[in-house]
């Protein structure tokens, strides 16, 4: 799903505003079904509309270190378009591109597509999926969003992770 800048407001020069550039580091553990766990440990460093992260994920079925980058590019007022990359241990690659359309009401669409190298995921989005969306943006920067990703890695019209999200963020 694509990351939406928060609209421009006259506290955004505020003193208490965040750095322009900042890492962030995370650690995950999430328990499976069977009494299986998995653990994360990442470091993302974002500046402007850029992030770079490196990533380690540990599980019953394998350990994998992995490194991403995506930036958001503003094509004009009502477009925007992110593109990423992955790159994994074990020869792993990854790559999306996805653009968003207008500023109240808008949509997305997107499309990712990886090298059916064995991966562990570290986030929660399919890697070879197509993505639809669309939403509604408030004037006080709150969003009510709707997103459909059925995963299609094969081409083959079997379904493995498909999901479908309504989100309401305030």
């Amino acid at each position: 799903m694509a990351e939406l800048d928060e609209p421009k407001t006259a506290a955004a020069n505020d003193a208490t505003e965040q750095p322009a550039d900042c890492f962030k580091s995370s650690y995950g553990r999430s328990i499976y079904s069977g009494n299986n766990t998995g653990q994360d440990l990442k470091l993302r460093w974002e500046f402007d509309s850029s992030h770079l992260w490196i990533g380690w994920y540990d599980d019953a079925f394998g350990i994998q270190d992995r490194a991403d980058v995506d930036r958001n590019f503003s094509l004009n007022e009502a477009i925007s378009v992110q593109v990423s990359a992955q790159r994994g241990t074990g020869r792993f690659c990854d790559g999306s591109l996805q653009a968003t359309a207008c500023d109240q009401v808008f949509a997305t669409a997107g499309v990712g597509r990886f090298n059916l190298k064995p991966y562990y995921n570290l986030n929660f989005e399919l890697n070879g999926a197509i993505t639809l969306g669309t939403g509604w943006r408030r004037s006080n920067g709150s969003t009510a969003s709707f997103t459909v990703v059925p995963d299609d890695r094969l081409g083959t019209s079997q379904r493995y992770g498909d999901k479908a999200i309504c989100e309401v963020l305030d």
